[in-house]
């Protein structure tokens, strides 16, 4: 799964632009989805809570996550400066709206540009993935 990651990092960065981080720029995966996040980043402070929305074409079943990850252009966009992966609710269908509260635990400042990528995965099965485009906080 990392070099899949890295491969659609790369694809994107290729472009390096601004956009806000709830507009997704890169959608693949075994499943169409359709995933958005509240509120728009960059966010700091003890804790990053994002909410994340997200649909599916197909039903997706038990035991998925979904991984939040976090790039800084600090480690060439390919390191992860935050990473959490948080379960999904069992029995996820097709077409139903699955709303998931993360919190990541933040650091006191974020890097000038990073990215986001959010995965839904089955051990290390992909199921969809999206990104971010470059955050700029300043």
């Amino acid at each position: 799964m990392m070099s899949l990651n890295l491969i659609f990092v790369f694809t994107l960065l290729t472009t390096l632009f601004t956009v806000n981080a709830t507009q997704f720029t890169s959608c693949s995966g075994n499943y169409v989805a359709n995933i958005q996040m509240t509120p728009d980043l960059p966010v700091t402070g003890n804790n990053i809570t994002l909410d994340i929305n997200a649909i599916v074409d197909k039903d997706i079943g038990d035991n998925r996550k979904i991984n939040v990850d976090f790039f800084s252009n600090q480690y060439g966009f390919f390191g992860k400066f935050l990473s959490e992966s948080f379960p999904l609710p069992p029995n996820i269908k097709a077409n139903v709206r699955v709303i998931q509260t993360v919190q990541i635990p933040a650091q006191s400042s974020l890097p000038k540009l990073y990215q986001i990528q959010i995965t839904l995965t089955r051990k290390d099965y992909l199921i969809a993935y999206c990104a971010a485009g470059i955050v700029q906080t300043g």
